[in-house]
């Protein structure tokens, strides 16, 4: 499972400077290529989700560090608040 904590760590590790754009997008490909084909539950939440879509279907040089922003305050409000993150995410990008 893909939760939360994980994703903000990478998140905050690109917008550190400590990780890449590039670095960032090859973690979600393995973490993403990783999950088990058709189980339920591989996402914490649907924000999460989401989010690791975004990662693995956009080109890393297509990816910003503002984008990394929106995505990483989406993930440090509540888990109650996924869908107001979620539209705030896609009105986003």
């Amino acid at each position: 499972m893909i939760e939360r904590a994980q994703l903000q760590a990478q998140l905050q590790n690109w917008l550190s400077g400590e990780q890449n754009a590039e670095q960032t997008w090859h973690w979600a490909m393995r973490a993403v290529q990783q999950l088990e084909p058709g189980a339920v539950n591989q996402y914490e939440d649907d924000l999460v989700r989401d989010i690791m879509d975004l990662l693995v279907a956009i080109p890393q040089d297509l990816i910003t560090v503002e984008d990394a922003e929106v995505m990483l305050y989406g993930l440090n409000n509540p888990p109650d608040e996924a869908d107001l993150a979620q539209n705030l995410l896609w009105n986003h990008i």
